[in-house]
């Protein structure tokens, strides 16, 4: 499979101004590179502010990013785009939002929803192909029988309804990409699996490539072939999904796999042994953002950031991978 979405060396600062002070920025993503082959599921995980939804909305042309370059499909993602060409990017890559419950404008129906993204990316205007257009993508998503979906009101609709139509809302326009930013943190437990195994049926069905953002090992772990992991605006680790939630390399990985419940051992939390904070990100100094609160933490990580070290076919960002260092590493993964 050849790349269909490639990242390099993207970051995004955001200043801060300060009235007679010299401008500082909030650095919430620096050095992001990563590719995502076409129809794979790739997953974004970290803690809240990691930058994960940042990435995306630099991917989604929200933002333009600091410095760094996107390529989708081997062509050079342009930073200033003509409102034709931007509506073109868009078509082929769209967003899923987390919350459904604002994501949807409350005062249209779903018929209503459905219909804007067919006459402003397909151009239809003949009301009897776009209803039936309608009907056919609530088909897809589940949504049966649609007729009786297409009158609703969001209000009308549960938590996992309405995402169903803000997912009906993204592949209509058929496109290569999703960003699927948080879809199932705002529903009951008991939907969740059911909204990720659309996914994975619209991936085979449809040949769709994910970005798939989530804070949850679990859900990454279903629905992923690859995984990175995310610290305070900067990769630490990537790999293929079960590999690396088997066998975390980096020491936030194992903190967040050791931070997850297991069935095996009840619910009762385990001393980690990882304490400090969650760095600034304004203005961070050059090293190792997880040394604050790394057990393994040497005195290079407080003056040096870590480049990503090649383990097989996974990579690392921290010096315990180091070659003169790698034969000593020995996490525990109880």
């Amino acid at each position: 499979m050849n790349d269909f979405l490639k990242l390099e060396g993207v970051s995004m600062h955001f200043p801060i101004r300060k009235f007679g002070k010299r401008t500082r920025y909030v650095h919430a993503m620096d050095d992001v590179s990563f590719s995502l082959k076409k129809g794979e599921i790739l997953s974004l995980v970290g803690e809240s502010g990691s930058g994960k939804t940042t990435t995306a909305r630099v991917i989604a042309k929200v933002y333009t990013p600091t410095s760094g370059n996107v390529f989708v499909n081997g062509n050079l993602v342009s930073k200033k785009m003509h409102t034709s060409k931007l509506k073109e990017y868009r078509q082929r890559v769209q967003m899923i939002f987390q919350d459904p419950f604002s994501s949807l404008n409350p005062t249209k129906r779903v018929r209503s929803i459905l219909s804007r993204p067919f006459v402003l990316y397909k151009s239809m205007s003949n009301s009897k192909e776009i209803r039936q257009a309608e009907r056919d993508v609530l088909e897809v998503v589940g949504l049966t029988p649609t007729d009786f979906y297409l009158d609703k009101f969001p209000h009308e609709l549960s938590g996992g309804q309405r995402q169903r139509v803000g997912i009906a809302r993204a592949i209509s326009v058929e496109p290569d990409l999703i960003l699927a930013d948080e879809p199932t943190s705002m529903l009951d437990v008991s939907i969740r699996l059911s909204i990720m195994n659309t996914l994975l049926k619209l991936k085979e069905e449809r040949n769709i490539s994910y970005l798939y953002i989530t804070h949850d090992l679990a859900g990454a772990r279903y629905v992923s072939d690859r995984i990175i992991v995310m610290y305070a605006g900067m990769i630490m680790e990537i790999g293929p999904a079960e590999e690396l939630i088997q066998h975390p390399l980096h020491p936030y990985t194992q903190l967040l796999k050791r931070a997850a419940p297991s069935p095996e051992t009840g619910f009762n939390k385990k001393k980690l042994g990882y304490v400090g904070e969650v760095p600034s990100l304004i203005s961070p100094p050059k090293a190792c953002r997880f040394s604050p609160r790394c057990p393994f933490a040497m005195e290079k990580c407080s003056k040096e950031i870590p480049p990503l070290y090649e383990i097989g076919d996974r990579k690392v960002r921290c010096f315990l991978y180091e070659k003169s260092n790698q034969e000593n590493v020995r996490f525990d993964e109880s």
